[in-house]
């Protein structure tokens, strides 16, 4: 290995993928949470845009964007899927290292006995890149707020785990005498935290930072993601605050 090693990374949106230099990692999955831990109306289905950045030591900036669309089954569960897609600011001239990335992840929030201020989130997903990257993701993580203001703010704070799998990898993800960029099994610990405005019970702004760090036998990084998001929600019951 050599001394110097900048890694082109993707934001959290896009998988928050450190991507080639000296060496790569299998992409963590989207866990940002871009909400608390209160629930949001009974029955009702949730559209949330967002977007956001990635840096971190030895990460060369990236961009990315994407939707998470969730439904509130009941007053303990809600069902949901993320979308996201983006690109890395300055991309490496490496040949094994992708340029664009895309990904997907199915997710449940639990609220245990109908908890407005713990949740308990699972997901399950997967990605691919421009050069032939792919991986699947499983991920679990505890979540904890309280609305202040007569609900309008909400303060949050969260841990993550991740493991990121890759089923097949770019041409010239290999290991040599001098550089080691194999994608490998890796595995992510994160803590989550932001802040949720609800200017009503419908619509939602959040912004979100993740600092995220990885082992994989090829390389260990460390990435902060500053998201934001705008959610609304149609239908269902409205509640209370």
């Amino acid at each position: 290995m050599t001394t110097s090693r900048r890694l082109p990374a993707f934001s959290l949106l896009l998988g928050l993928a450190p991507l080639a230099g000296c060496a790569t990692v299998s992409p963590p999955p989207s866990v940002m949470a871009l909400e608390g831990a209160s629930q949001g109306p009974v029955g009702a289905t949730s559209v949330t845009a967002f977007g956001g950045a990635a840096g971190g030591v030895f990460i060369n900036g990236a961009l990315g964007g994407g939707a998470r669309l969730a439904h509130r089954v009941s007053d303990t569960v809600a069902l949901g899927v993320d979308g996201i897609a983006g690109a890395a600011v300055a991309p490496s001239d490496v040949s094994a290292a992708p340029r664009s990335l895309f990904a997907g992840r199915l997710h449940a929030q639990v609220n245990p006995g109908a908890s407005r201020t713990f949740a308990l989130t699972f997901g399950g997903g997967g990605g691919g890149s421009n050069n032939g990257l792919s991986y699947v993701t499983v991920d679990a993580g505890a979540r904890i707020s309280r609305r202040w203001s007569d609900g309008f703010f909400e303060p949050y704070v969260g841990g993550v785990v991740a493991l990121s799998v890759p089923t097949a990898t770019p041409d010239g993800a290999t290991r040599d005498a001098e550089r080691d960029r194999r994608f490998l099994t890796t595995v992510y610990l994160g803590l989550d935290g932001g802040i949720v405005l609800h200017p009503t019970e419908r619509l939602d702004v959040a912004l979100d930072v993740l600092i995220i760090g990885g082992y994989s036998a090829s390389n260990n990084p460390f990435i902060v993601s500053p998201t934001v998001g705008l959610r609304y929600a149609f239908g269902g019951e409205v509640g209370r605050r």
